[in-house]
């Protein structure tokens, strides 16, 4: 699909300034809100929240952003979908999610963080560093270090990468599905030093396209 970014220039940067600059309500019209948003965001110093009824709402929301920003221009920040004092946890998917913009965020990273009601409501935990190992082609990963964060960050070992939140080792290849990935990772080690890092198929187990970095966040918010 062809990025809709130029139609960002068509909006006059004086209208941004003073959207950005104003303390009252702005009503806007649905169809046209991806393409404001995306505007002050092109034109912001910082990230910007964005609050929406519903959990479906912000999915289709921040997918028309990115329409205009690309892949990484906006993030939708889940609820916890549980109810306080239900004996369930929240998924892995969920929580890798979170942790996923949290950890941008603490980059200071330049994005719409979009979210529902429920979701800016509830409580998040302190801020720390999120980033349990970070996978690169050429760069340093001790096996055995690594395994460890993993399993600290709450991460499960098995034989073969089945769904997300879990890893593998065989040899010299590492397999790690992150919760806020969309496919998993295959790294390929000479000693410590990663040589291939590629997407691979769950159902074929083949490997995709390379990657040149990904960092690996936690799938639990509490360690």
């Amino acid at each position: 699909m062809a990025s809709l970014a130029p139609l960002l220039d068509l909006l006059p940067e004086e209208r941004i300034t003073a959207l950005l600059n104003a303390r009252g309500n702005v009503t806007v019209a649905e169809p046209a809100r991806p393409f404001l948003l995306a505007a002050l965001m092109r034109s912001s110093a910082r990230p910007l929240l964005v609050v929406t009824a519903r959990s479906e709402e912000a999915e289709g929301l921040a997918g028309d952003i990115r329409a205009f920003l690309g892949h990484g221009g906006a993030e939708v920040f889940p609820g916890w979908e549980v109810l306080p004092g239900e004996p369930l946890s929240p998924s892995v998917e969920t929580m890798g999610r979170r942790l996923h913009v949290l950890a941008r965020l603490g980059r200071g990273d330049r994005f719409v963080v979009v979210t529902s009601a429920q979701g800016a409501t509830q409580l998040v935990a302190p801020p720390r560093k999120v980033e349990l190992v970070t996978l690169a082609k050429g760069a340093q990963a001790p096996l055995e270090e690594v395994t460890e964060r993993l399993v600290a960050g709450g991460y499960e070992r098995n034989y073969m990468v089945e769904r997300r939140g879990e890893f593998a080792v065989r040899g010299g290849i590492l397999d790690v599905f992150p919760p806020s990935e969309e496919r998993p990772l295959r790294a390929e080690l000479w000693g410590d030093e990663i040589t291939s890092l590629r997407q691979f198929a769950l159902a074929s187990q083949r490997s995709l396209g390379d990657v040149d970095r990904v960092a690996v966040v936690p799938c639990r918010e509490l360690l």
